[in-house]
């Protein structure tokens, strides 16, 4: 069973429909939720917190955590002592390795503190509360790029395995984070699944924000999003050839060979360090009407080829 579950899910305010029938559930798994401002990712966010009135069911099978935007340490209190507000006997000395507050104090007040030290805390508190479901809304918003960078970087260490739910307006930010991204637009919503943690100097991360940001432009168009979808839900090949010792032509007559005993659907993944065989699949693949995606590796020392039967 799913640790969060959200079915059918419809809010309004007055006569004005925020949310319509939003339905996808998460488990251990960082989901990002964007969208345009007003569409409802806030009113999404406060249903699972249990502060607005809502129709349709959440389940939410387990302890949650919530990190906000705004600084939530709480001023009259040092850093150990906001700790022990989400565990009395989190220790302390762990928790600040944990969130790499090296040279921090934990007695130390918030007003000697950076904001991304602050928000460091707020990490650890919401690892000390024990809670395997971490609800964010923008936390690394209000910082510097490097600072909020460092913090993504380290957001997706120390969740790994639990249930994130994490509001964002930024692009990057989402696709660095995401397991699945929960695209909201008025009145509709995809939901994207990514088969792989995407690293922020692969192709694949600038091909995703490129996608993303043209689907945004342009309203958020349901169509660009969806085609995004079919590209990221394709990168987990049927199958999988490293063809690495081969040469021309041969990289492209095995790859038909394999492609013809493949079923519809299926995708072929072809690795190869032949330096010809990229444009030769392209240019077949365009005359046989398939689809295909090329990512050069390792300083363009190798390709890596997603056919599509």
């Amino acid at each position: 069973m799913a640790k969060l579950k959200v079915e059918n899910l419809r809010v309004s305010f007055g006569n004005k429909s925020v949310l319509e029938d939003i339905t996808f559930e998460a488990d251990n798994q960082f989901t990002c939720v964007i969208g345009r401002s007003g569409v409802g990712k806030s009113s999404l966010l406060k249903c699972l917190l249990g502060e607005v009135n809502h129709q349709g069911n959440i389940t939410l099978n387990d302890k949650v955590a919530y990190i906000p935007q705004a600084n939530q340490m709480v001023p009259w209190l040092n850093v150990e002592q906001n700790i022990y507000i989400a565990n009395k006997d989190a220790d302390i000395n762990n928790l600040l390795e944990m969130v790499e507050l090296h040279g921090v104090s934990r007695y130390a007040y918030a007003r000697s503190l950076s904001g991304g030290q602050v928000q460091r805390i707020a990490l650890a508190r919401a690892i000390a509360s024990g809670a395997d479901i971490i609800l964010c809304d923008e936390p690394f918003s209000a910082l510097d790029y490097l600072t909020r960078e460092k913090l993504q970087e380290l957001a997706r260490k120390i969740f790994e395995g639990k249930t994130v739910i994490y509001v964002t307006h930024d692009l990057y930010e989402a696709t660095y984070l995401a397991d699945q991204l929960v695209v909201l637009r008025k009145g509709d919503y995809d939901v994207l699944k990514f088969s792989q943690k995407i690293d922020r100097d692969s192709q694949l991360f600038f091909d995703t924000i490129s996608l993303l940001r043209s689907a945004f432009l342009n309203g958020v168009d349901k169509h660009r999003v969806r085609a995004l979808g079919h590209i990221l839900d394709r990168r987990t090949p049927s199958c999988v050839l490293d063809l690495r010792n081969e040469r021309c032509p041969y990289p492209l007559i095995i790859a038909k060979k394999e492609l013809d005993k493949m079923k519809a659907g299926d995708i072929l993944k072809v690795i190869t360090d032949d330096p010809s065989a990229p444009e030769n699949i392209q240019f077949w693949a365009k005359e046989a009407g398939v689809d295909v995606e090329i990512e050069e590796k390792g300083n363009k020392e190798y390709a890596e080829i997603y056919i599509g039967k």
